[in-house]
């Protein structure tokens, strides 16, 4: 507990701005580091966690605000000579930095509690990102367009192939984005299925003719299934053989 005189003292000095505001380099390297090391393991009480929580509550943040430019010109010349930044490529942080974040927080489980507050503090803010068309770093723009699209990668996994998702999209348009069967029953995700399956005829498996879209309720789910409603698919589409 506070003696009185320091309470007297505290109090004296409310509304007083503080002698070293605005004064930069008037402490030396050692003594930085001798009150660095005397505060190292330190731990705060709960006690004064929350007298810190609460005296932030009501301060105004700088979210969605801009800086003007002699705020920008302040904060500038009060960071010259800092030495955070150094190693640092465009205000990142340099790759031996991110490593030893990566290593300092593996195995670190996050409580359901905290989890929660995440997700209550991004509540009802808006993705600004969401719907924005960026053309400039996107298709022959993005810094990772191959040029040469026969090099792309072609996989026996469907997940993997970039044709496999054009023939799908191909498909969906020609079908107009609605299930071939389209009654009552219809249900769910839209998927584009090969009337003649992908393992057995690999050369229609890019073929707009040889793709139906179905529902997910109306999707055969084995093979079964599959081989007996052949005869029906091909009749609503034309298949090239």
């Amino acid at each position: 507990m506070p003696t009185e005189f320091q309470i007297k003292y505290w109090n004296s000095l409310k509304g007083k701005p503080t002698w070293n505001k605005g004064l930069t380099g008037i402490y030396s390297p050692e003594v930085i580091e001798k009150n660095r090391l005397a505060h190292l393991g330190k731990k705060q009480s709960e006690e004064t966690k929350e007298k810190m929580r609460k005296s932030w509550r009501n301060v105004p943040r700088m979210h969605g605000k801009h800086q003007s430019e002699y705020q920008k010109e302040c904060v500038r010349k009060a960071n010259l000579g800092n030495t955070r930044n150094l190693g640092r490529k465009n205000g990142h942080p340099s790759l031996e930095t991110i490593e030893k974040i990566r290593k300092s927080n593996l195995g670190k489980i996050v409580s359901e509690k905290t989890i929660q507050k995440l997700k209550d503090s991004h509540l009802g803010i808006p993705n600004k990102s969401k719907g924005i068309k960026r053309p400039q770093c996107s298709g022959e723009n993005h810094p990772n367009w191959i040029k040469d699209r026969s090099l792309l990668k072609i996989s026996e996994n469907k997940a993997d192939d970039y044709k496999y998702s054009i023939w799908s999209k191909e498909v969906k348009n020609r079908d107009c984005w609605k299930c071939k069967i389209n009654n009552k029953d219809c249900k769910g995700r839209l998927e584009s299925h090969h009337i003649l399956n992908w393992r057995d005829f690999p050369e229609l498996r890019y073929e707009v003719n040889n793709g139906i879209t179905l529902c997910l309720v109306h999707h055969p789910r084995k093979r079964i299934e599959e081989k007996r409603l052949i005869p029906f698919f091909k009749k609503m589409v034309e298949v090239k053989e």
